[in-house]
């Protein structure tokens, strides 16, 4: 081979191996454009994920929210039950009061013979 041919078959060979620099440089642009891609979607669907999680963590905050002031209505409630019962304890001694005394006045008009007027008579319209 003379010095020309050699010439021409190194400047084959280096058109060659551009061209193959020049095709996976295609390949890598393209791959990287494609993993770009991908990864917008991924990162929208996680935006997307993410939105619905806040959303589920402010409704369960509302609720826990709802809950606590409930709670806090129930605890006050339940602090005033025994002054509560203990004015129903002294109402229904003072109505026991009341009955014994319309019992005893009742005992006493039948021990003494008077009359006293059937639930009939009471009701009666007076002309």
């Amino acid at each position: 081979m003379d010095s020309g041919a050699i010439d021409w078959t190194i400047v084959s060979i280096g058109i060659a191996l551009a061209s193959v620099g020049i095709a996976l440089a295609g390949l890598i642009l393209a791959t990287t454009r494609g993993i770009r891609t991908d990864m917008r979607a991924l990162s929208d669907r996680l935006d997307k994920r993410i939105d619905e999680q806040d959303a589920k963590l402010e409704r369960l905050s509302e609720r826990l929210g709802r809950q606590e002031q409930e709670q806090a209505r129930m605890n006050g409630v339940l602090e005033t039950l025994p002054e509560r019962l203990g004015r129903l304890e002294q109402e229904q001694a003072r109505m026991n009061g009341v009955l014994e005394t319309i019992r005893d006045g009742l005992s006493y008009r039948v021990e003494r013979g008077d009359r006293v007027a059937e639930a009939s008579e009471s009701y009666e319209s007076q002309e």
